[in-house]
């Protein structure tokens, strides 16, 4: 039983030391799919704010060039040949929707074709167009508006302005364009969804005076993107955006204002999930850059590395344990038969006075049921093996024990105390039980022994003692020589033995 215990603890120490590594791969993996996504962010937030910033930098100056060739143009065919290169730009450049000059007072004098005119607002009116045309004719530089939905072109515009200033420096109108919010920037906005298989990163560009949107990739739905870009993000979330920026990083907007190297940290979206994001400030438009991934999406990646790394623990330790189990199995054999073969009779094949001694728990506890105790003596034994050899006498006990065993019933015990010496442990407990099967016992013993070419007859004598009646320990029982009882005083003869010889005591 040592060996057993000592089997399962190196099992169990076995398995604890898998359990503390299972955990530590899952946390390393954690820990080595967040580091690769927030490099792999950062990357991607960089490209992204370069591209845009390229693309604004490309635009203003294509519209400072239109302007000054529209008001050098000044014949009367001017207007003419300026819609046409309008339209030829246009045509050139698929992420406009429209070209446009508007004068002073806001109103759009010169335009491309498709820009109907009659359903055109005056800029300086219109409230999502007036912040931004007022703050075009104060500054030299472009100025990118509030995305918002153009009646006139039934589409959302991302609006760039741009000053058209004469010789004296004095503005003399504003050129103005609208940008599609699903291309700002085509290249990335494809590369982002083919990837979003097996990523589904987010772009975003918002401004920072009010922080509203003014892109926002992976919106299929107009309606949906139409509502994003109407309302600004919630105070409630730019504050656990500043919360979870200083708790992370120890910085907040203003020093990261300062700063064009993304930063990523998690925070909790809109929706109420946690993202992993990476923002960057764009100083000349005033505008961040963001890029976005779910958590979730790496803890399905983590998932499935779980799922493998439960899959072979299970191998492993269901393996290990059919191992285990196997060897343990092996060694109870091994041990059963070393416990058989130190508790049976090497001669006769019964249980021995060893097994007697272990079975007493068994027999004798505070609920066992009362037995009885059968010592049976071979009558002149000795005398064969002195007559004739002991090969002779060793086969006489062999019947006798064959006898014995014939006559049990299914729950008794029949033991060789050893020479020519046996016990058998029986639940007849009554007076007439007891005569009857001392009586089968004698008539078994004493019927003719065929051994070779020779004929032998012997007696027995038997001695009777109950549980709990007569003593509540069983003790190895008398060696010395009982006297015969013969069968019409075997009652009488039995009560007289156990007193004398008591197989309990």
């Amino acid at each position: 039983m040592q060996f057993k215990k000592n089997i399962w603890l190196i099992y169990n120490v076995f398995l604890v030391m898998g359990l503390v590594y299972f955990v530590a791969t899952t946390y390393s993996r954690w820990e080595e799919l967040r580091q690769g996504a927030a490099v792999e962010l950062a990357y991607l937030n960089r490209i992204f704010a370069s591209s845009i910033t390229l693309n604004f930098d490309q635009q203003e100056i294509m519209l400072d060039l239109l302007g000054r060739q529209i008001l050098a143009d000044k014949s009367t065919q001017g207007e003419t040949r300026t819609q046409r290169l309008l339209d030829r730009i246009l045509q050139q450049n698929s992420s406009l929707l429209a070209f446009g000059l508007a004068n002073l007072d806001g109103d759009i004098v010169v335009s491309s074709s498709n820009l109907d005119l009659d359903r055109m607002p005056n800029l300086k009116e219109l409230e999502n167009s007036r912040k931004s045309f007022d703050k075009a004719m104060q500054m030299e530089r472009m100025v990118i508006g509030r995305t918002y939905f153009l009646a006139a072109l039934d589409d959302l515009v991302i609006p760039i302005r741009k000053s058209i200033r004469g010789e004296d420096n004095q503005v003399i109108g504003v050129m103005t364009a609208g940008i599609k919010p699903r291309e700002l920037i085509p290249r990335l906005d494809s590369m982002n969804q083919e990837s979003s298989a097996g990523a589904p990163y987010q772009l975003q560009v918002f401004h920072d005076n009010d922080f509203y949107y003014a892109y926002v990739s992976g919106i299929a739905d107009k309606i949906a993107l139409r509502r994003t870009f109407d309302e600004p993000m919630s105070m409630r979330y730019i504050e656990m955006f500043e919360k979870s920026l200083d708790n992370q990083l120890g910085l907040s907007l203003e020093t990261l204002r300062e700063d064009t190297v993304p930063v990523v940290f998690s925070a909790q979206g809109s929706d109420g999930k946690v993202n992993l994001h990476s923002i960057v400030y764009l100083p000349k438009y005033q505008m961040w850059s963001a890029t976005i991934l779910p958590r979730d999406f790496l803890l399905g990646q983590l998932y499935k590395s779980v799922v493998f790394y439960v899959i072979t623990f299970c191998i492993i330790f269901g393996l290990a344990f059919w191992m285990f189990r196997r060897i343990d199995r092996f060694e109870q054999r091994n041990h059963q038969q070393l416990v058989d073969q130190a508790s049976e009779d090497f001669l006769t094949g019964l249980k021995n006075r060893q097994f007697l001694r272990i079975a007493e728990a068994q027999w004798i506890h505070d609920r066992a049921e009362p037995f009885s105790v059968f010592f049976v003596d071979l009558d002149n034994f000795k005398n064969i093996n002195d007559s004739h050899g002991h090969s002779y006498g060793d086969n006489l006990l062999k019947q006798v024990a064959g006898r014995l065993l014939s006559i049990a019933g299914k729950t008794d015990l029949v033991c060789r105390q050893g020479g020519d010496e046996f016990i058998v442990l029986s639940r007849r407990c009554d007076e007439e039980s007891i005569t009857s099967l001392a009586n089968a016992v004698l008539q078994a013993i004493a019927a003719p022994y065929y051994v070779e070419q020779y004929n032998f007859v012997m007696g027995a004598s038997i001695g009777v003692a109950r549980y709990p009646k007569t003593g509540h320990r069983l003790k190895s029982c008398s060696a010395r020589r009982i006297p015969r009882c013969t069968r019409p005083r075997m009652s009488k003869t039995v009560s007289i033995f156990f007193r004398a010889n008591c197989a309990i005591n």
